[in-house]
């Protein structure tokens, strides 16, 4: 098995189960890094074959997000494996928000297990410590859980300090 280089693509497939049927992945670069997203087109891998109902998805998406972002969003068939060879090729990715991939709820389940296995490694935690991140593993359905919560938390102290978005 080939290392993996890129596990922040795979911590986001395990994210995003329960937004559909399928999982966008991503990792957008962050605000600091003073340069507009995306500045170049973007590599949507679909790790199914030409034609199949699931490409036929990610196409439309990838045109949507081509409409929504000002930039190409480019598909790419990866098929083989179960979804494997497009999921490893994501993986195996520069860490730069410019590869996307579509995942089935099956493979992204995969991965969330596979995640939250290394983030339960003592190495890894203590690695991430000393970056000052407090991994937080679990379900898609306990990160849908932790959302409504402080979304409703968050809602009481904006509605209460008179907070408005202009």
């Amino acid at each position: 098995m080939q290392p993996i280089r890129n596990p922040g693509c795979l911590f986001i497939a395990s994210l995003f189960l329960a937004l559909s049927c399928s999982g966008v992945v991503a990792q957008i670069p962050s605000a600091g890094s003073g340069q507009a997203y995306p500045a170049k087109p973007v590599r949507l891998i679909l790790p199914f074959p030409p034609g199949a109902p699931n490409d036929t998805v990610g196409r439309a998406l990838g045109q949507k997000l081509s409409e929504q972002l000002g930039e190409n969003v480019v598909p790419e068939n990866r098929p083989g494996a179960g979804g494997n060879v497009g999921i490893g090729v994501a993986a195996m990715s520069a860490p730069d928000g410019y590869t996307l991939v579509l995942a089935t709820p099956e493979i992204v389940a995969r991965l969330n297990r596979e995640v939250t296995r290394a983030l339960e490694s003592p190495d890894l935690r203590k690695q991430l410590a000393a970056m000052g991140v407090d991994p937080w593993p679990g379900t898609p359905e306990r990160l849908a859980s932790l959302v409504h919560s402080e979304t409703a938390r968050y809602a009481k102290v904006i509605k209460s300090i008179g907070l408005r978005l202009d």
